[in-house]
């Protein structure tokens, strides 16, 4: 019976679900927006600073993570923007689809706008230096993820919510 009412009134569970998650104050993301996204790091983090806003336009959170900690795709994505802050220190931003992303004080030579990376893939590492110009500024070692604000839900957590101080887990894994 209820197949028959989705089939005659055109709804799928998938419209339902979108309209139950908008009603109840939820942003609904779609598919593409949030899926199989991860973290741009194996392992946990502390978020050393919670939702902010970054060069790039993008909302970002910090994570504690040590200089030389690999940084990883956090999804299949090509570059579409890079500074260089000095020592190969990058501020990188990538797209996917119709999201994008940033990670700032990511060491690595070898990035270039055109480049694509798939999810794992090194990226670089953290960077041990502290910029402090039009590229980057930083008082302290970490790595900044920005994301779209249509897709602020990465590994199963809404960036946009994360609490200073909470530790975080990634599924993501290097390939």
């Amino acid at each position: 019976m209820l197949q028959s009412f989705f089939t005659k009134n055109r709804y799928t569970v998938g419209s339902l679900a979108s309209i139950a998650l908008s009603l109840s104050g939820t942003p609904f993301l779609t598919a593409e927006a949030s899926a199989n996204t991860k973290l741009p790091f194996a392992g946990s983090a502390r978020v050393s600073q919670s939702a902010h806003g970054d060069g790039y336009g993008l909302r970002a959170i910090d994570l504690a993570l040590p200089a030389g900690t690999p940084v990883l795709a956090p999804a299949d994505a090509k570059v579409v923007g890079t500074c260089n802050a000095g020592n190969n220190h990058r501020a990188i931003k990538l797209q996917s689809g119709s999201t994008f992303f940033s990670l700032i004080h990511v060491n690595t030579p070898d990035v270039f706008i055109g480049k694509t990376y798939r999810q794992g893939q090194l990226i670089g590492t953290v960077a041990a230096d502290r910029p402090n110009n039009a590229c980057a500024r930083s008082t302290g070692v970490h790595l900044h993820f920005g994301v779209s604000p249509n897709a602020p839900v990465v590994d199963g957590i809404n960036l946009l919510n994360v609490r200073f101080n909470t530790t975080i887990r990634s599924s993501n894994v290097r390939r």
